[in-house]
């Protein structure tokens, strides 16, 4: 939720960092990985 909030008001060096944070993180599902890297794609699209 935070990652999107940040996208969506353009600070994206936070969200990028956050994502990759959030992707090594094992507690992290697969769904939620999914999820961060389609947020991660749409950053850079």
């Amino acid at each position: 939720m935070k990652m999107k909030i940040l996208t969506e008001v353009g600070i994206y060096d936070e969200a990028f960092k956050l994502s990759q944070n959030l992707v090594v993180n094992s507690k992290t599902t697969a769904e939620q990985k999914l999820k961060i890297h389609v947020e991660t794609a749409k950053q850079k699209g």
